[in-house]
C-alpha cells in the first residue's frame, strides 16, 4: 500500500480483492495511514486529492470507463496551437448511464471539472492512450478521439470557430484499400457499399 502513487484514491472495495479486509482498513484509518474521503474511498495520510487519482482508482479498481477528453485531451498531449489555450474545465467523458458515487462528486479535486455523459464510438475504449500524472498512470482519449470528441460537442459546447481551423487537407481519402472513388463525396469506399 506504501508503494502506491501519491494521491491514488484507494477504493474499499479493490483493497479487500488485495487482502487489505475492512477491519484491517479501520485499524489503518484509526492509526492515521489512511484518511476517508467519502464512502468506500480512501487517500494515505498527507496525499493531495489528485483528479487523475480519482480517475485512476475508476479505471483500474472498478473498471467504470470514465477518462478525460476533448479539448483537454489535447492539451494535455501538446496539440493545443489551434485551440483556445487553458481550459477552465478538464472534459471528462463517460457512459450516459453511469453514476458516479458521493466521494468523487462531493470533493474538491486539484481540477475543476466538466462531464459529459456521451459515447461518440460503438467500442468504447477505441482510441484512448496512457498519460502519466506525476506516478499515477491513467487512460485519456488519443489525439483522433480528442478531435471526435470536440466535434460531437460543436456548437455547444465547443466553438464552431475553433473546430472550422481543423485542416483535413484535400483530395480523394480512402477509407478502404480496392475500394471505388464516389466522386461526389471524394471518398474510397468498399464496393458493397457504392450502388
Amino acid at each position: 500500500m506504501q508503494d502506491s502513487p501519491r494521491g491514488l484514491v484507494l477504493l474499499s472495495s479493490w483493497l479487500v480483492s488485495k487482502g487489505y479486509s475492512y477491519e484491517l482498513q479501520q485499524r489503518y484509518r484509526k492509526g492515521r495511514w489512511l484518511k476517508s474521503i467519502g464512502k468506500g474511498a480512501m487517500l494515505k495520510s498527507g496525499d493531495p486529492f489528485m483528479l487523475s487519482g480519482a480517475l485512476s482508482a475508476f479505471q483500474s479498481q472498478v473498471n467504470v470507463n470514465i477518462h478525460i477528453g476533448g479539448r483537454s485531451a489535447l492539451e494535455l498531449q501538446g496539440s493545443t496551437h489551434y485551440l483556445q489555450l487553458s481550459s477552465p474545465e478538464t472534459t471528462l467523458f463517460v457512459l450516459g448511464r453511469t453514476e458516479l458515487p458521493p466521494w468523487f462528486i462531493n470533493n474538491k479535486w486539484d481540477s475543476d471539472y466538466k462531464i459529459f455523459k456521451i459515447s461518440i464510438l460503438n467500442d468504447d475504449v477505441l482510441g484512448l492512450t496512457t498519460y502519466r500524472d506525476g506516478e499515477i498512470e491513467i487512460k485519456i482519449s488519443n489525439l483522433v478521439r480528442a478531435m471526435l470528441e470536440c466535434i460531437a460537442l460543436t456548437p455547444t459546447e465547443f466553438s464552431l470557430n475553433e473546430a472550422f481551423k481543423i485542416d483535413l487537407g484535400s483530395g480523394n481519402r480512402s477509407i478502404t484499400p480496392n475500394g471505388i472513388l464516389v466522386p461526389k463525396y471524394s471518398l474510397v469506399l468498399p464496393k458493397d457499399l457504392v450502388v
